[in-house]
């Protein structure tokens, strides 16, 4: 990492981070914000131990200093949505950089990016002029900045101004083109949540609260023991069990909650974050809502009566995804071994609930990994192409994912099962 910059050069990386962290891309999430600053900082200062995992999760979002990482991938997952976003900062070209900011895949090493300045050797600006534009042979030519002759144009080319009409025409439809695939991908990944936005009240986002496993084992409760009980039982943990009834990583299903927030947004519509153990049966049966997390008592308890659904099993410490269809099977399964997880599945349910006479959708994973990838197949509009013709045309639907787990980080959704009635 280097070291030193010039005065000019810090000044142009500071102006270039506040634009960034202006625009709207980076002003809806503050946790990226944050993020993105406090890197930017250390770089400067060249501080390498600043930039560790752990370090990063105590400064930024308060964590203790032994927290574990594995358990808790709030840094990574928000590195890995600052990336996103300086990816869409960078495709604006109405836009001119001094510098440009990077975050380099698989670290937390910002990377500062300056443009060449037009007088430097390097430059190969091709300058078009009447003077310049005939070869010393004769031919039409043209030069560069540098003053040196490049190779001539073809002797009939300059004959055949149709050549350049079709090009430009070509052009045109390229661009065209990549327009209407963008404007489809938006419309496909919208239309996902449609069903859920007619209502003018804020949509409700339902997350299972705070960390339990802990605090389940202290009161003499298995924490897998209650998942099964939830699953049989189809019915709510009591009340006053219910503050250890919540997901095993409620920090990403908030930093996923959040990022669904994002998304609506853009289409004109408020959400409310709730608790799952905060809403009754009766509840449901006046709004619609999203079920963020597989280990969501709401979750377990709704998906339990249709095709695809999660279950445990508390002695082996295994969970998967059980087709009702075919119950002996367990293809989609994943042991208790998180921090060597290479793999995920996760489960997409979205469909009107004939017991609450609303719209249900629901993305959970095994563990975080499908939950995380779930919600990037939602919300990233890259992704859209992969969603079946079943969820564009608002029918009931469900989808099992696949996701590959790369250094404790969820890849892209890969859809393997789809069902739809």
């Amino acid at each position: 990492m280097r070291q030193s910059w010039s005065d000019s050069e810090r000044a142009a990386i500071t102006d270039e981070l506040d634009q960034i962290l202006a625009d709207h891309a980076f002003s809806s999430s503050k946790r990226c914000q944050a993020l993105l600053r406090r890197l930017v900082e250390h770089a400067l200062a060249g501080d390498h131990d600043g930039m560790k995992e752990r370090t990063l999760g105590a400064e930024v979002f308060g964590r203790v200093a032994s927290y574990d990482t594995a358990t808790d991938p709030i840094v990574r997952i928000t590195a890995n949505e600052i990336r996103k976003r300086l990816g869409q900062w960078y495709q604006d070209p109405s836009r001119r950089h001094t510098v440009k900011i990077r975050l380099v895949a698989g670290s937390y090493l910002p990377k500062f990016d300056f443009d060449s300045l037009p007088s430097t050797p390097e430059t190969s600006e091709v300058i078009l002029t009447a003077k310049n534009l005939e070869s010393p042979d004769g031919r039409p030519g043209v030069t560069t900045s540098t003053g040196e002759a490049p190779a001539t144009l073809p002797r009939g080319l300059w004959r055949k101004p149709m050549l350049w009409v079709t090009a430009g025409v070509l052009a045109i439809l390229i661009a065209v083109v990549l327009l209407i695939r963008s404007k489809s991908s938006n419309i496909a990944e919208f239309a996902i949540w449609e069903p859920l936005t007619r209502q003018q009240a804020p949509l409700t986002l339902l997350i299972s609260g705070d960390d339990w496993p802990t605090e389940a084992r202290a009161q003499g409760v298995e924490p897998l023991d209650l998942v099964a009980r939830v699953i049989a039982s189809r019915e709510m943990p009591q009340k006053d069990n219910s503050p250890i009834f919540a997901a095993y990583f409620p920090a990403v299903d908030a930093f996923l909650a959040n990022k669904i927030t994002d998304r609506i947004a853009l289409h004109g519509k408020q959400t409310i974050l709730r608790r799952s153990s905060e809403l009754s049966f009766d509840d449901l049966r006046h709004e619609p809502v999203v079920i963020i997390g597989g280990i969501n008592p709401w979750s377990l308890i709704l998906l339990s009566k249709l095709r695809y659904s999660e279950r445990v099993d508390p002695v082996t410490r295994a969970r998967w995804i059980q087709d009702s269809q075919n119950p002996s099977s367990r293809k989609w399964t994943v042991a208790d071994t998180r921090e060597r997880a290479d793999v995920d599945y996760a489960i997409v349910s979205r469909y009107l609930d004939a017991e609450t006479g609303h719209w249900v959708l629901s993305l959970g994973g095994l563990w975080p990994y499908g939950t995380v990838s779930a919600c990037s197949l939602l919300t990233d509009a890259e992704y859209a192409r992969l969603l079946p013709p079943a969820f564009r045309a608002q029918q009931n639907a469900q989808l099992v994912l696949k996701t590959n787990v790369i250094n404790g980080n969820p890849g892209p959704p890969q859809v393997v099962a789809v069902y739809t009635w």
